[in-house]
């Protein structure tokens, strides 16, 4: 029995996509369910076009669940979702199949906020310069550890990636340093005409989420 509302082919791709996530347990997992995306990775993923948009329709209409993973102090919000059980029954009677079932998400606990990859580096990194027993060229701040200049953070995260064997180096931009310093995550000093920074509480507080890649789609 066709559903009275039929789904659109994009949005279809999308909810199929999301489905596919939480099945192999991929994705970010919040509230104690794996298959959370954004809509850039399901964009990518789903190989869709203004899924931004489309999401939002998608969680008014109660065919996903939307979480705002945004961090403390952020003034945009940050969306993720996890396809629901009313969207699984409407996309099966779009394509006239049975059903599969899936629990709702366990409200509560710690859900994690959406940071970008190059931004969890710097954190890492700093993170890193904290407990560290290698010292930077120079004691910036006398009696204080963790301070790190921009430079100084690159050549450690690089010694770091050499020394585990990862395949290719982090990264981070100055754009991911300013947005730290902004929410208060990071502490910025200039000495000697030199930008240096240190991971502040609640730097060390933030949990980014976590993607777990998919084995295809």
């Amino acid at each position: 029995m066709a559903t009275a509302h039929p789904i659109p082919e994009p949005a279809l791709k999308a909810l199929a996509w999301l489905l596919d996530l939480a099945a192999q347990r991929a994705g970010f997992t919040i509230h104690g369910l794996p298959g959370w995306a954004s809509a850039d990775e399901i964009e990518v993923g789903a190989r869709t076009w203004g899924t931004s948009e489309m999401m939002r329709a998608q969680a008014r209409k109660g065919r996903v669940h939307a979480f705002d993973a945004r961090a403390p102090g952020e003034r945009r919000p940050r969306w993720v979702y996890l396809i629901s059980q009313h969207g699984i029954e409407e996309m099966a009677r779009t394509l006239g199949v049975n059903a599969v079932s899936m629990r709702d998400p366990l409200m509560g606990g710690e859900p994690g906020t959406l940071v970008r990859e190059s931004t969890q580096h710097v954190i890492a990194g700093l993170r890193a310069a904290l407990n560290t027993e290698v010292k930077p060229a120079r004691e910036w701040v006398p009696g204080q550890v963790g301070w790190r200049s921009s430079r100084e953070l690159t050549s450690q995260m690089a010694r770091e990636d050499e020394e585990s064997g990862m395949p290719s180096y982090r990264w981070f931009t100055t754009e991911d340093l300013r947005w730290l310093v902004r929410l208060g995550f990071v502490e910025e000093r200039v000495i000697a005409k030199t930008h240096i920074y240190r991971l502040l509480p609640a730097g060390e507080a933030l949990q980014p989420l976590s993607w777990k890649k998919p084995r295809h789609g």
